[in-house]
């Protein structure tokens, strides 16, 4: 679950802190557990804000879209249909 750079980076601080600060194996394996939990505790919990703001995003983008392609479809509309009325036009004079 933990990626190989955040792990590195995990293990030389309980490394750090068995050489520097004198902590014993036990308290170590602690630490590691620990740590490794709350890492999956802020994968879910970003996980979970990611999706929300995700979620939020794309309920704002819709009315725009909406919108954007109607007025697409309406040029469309009117850039067939006005030549279609000019034709008829010309022919009834």
């Amino acid at each position: 679950m933990v990626s190989q750079k955040v792990q590195l980076l995990i293990e030389n601080w309980l490394s750090y802190s068995q050489k520097i600060r004198g902590n014993q194996e036990n308290t170590i394996k602690a630490y590691r557990r620990d740590v490794q939990k709350f890492l999956i505790y802020l994968s879910h919990y970003y996980e979970n804000e990611v999706d929300a703001a995700t979620k939020l995003l794309s309920t704002a983008i819709e009315p725009i879209m909406l919108v954007f392609i109607g007025l697409v479809v309406g040029f469309l509309a009117l850039s067939i249909i006005t030549p279609i009325y000019d034709i008829t036009g010309s022919i009834n004079q």
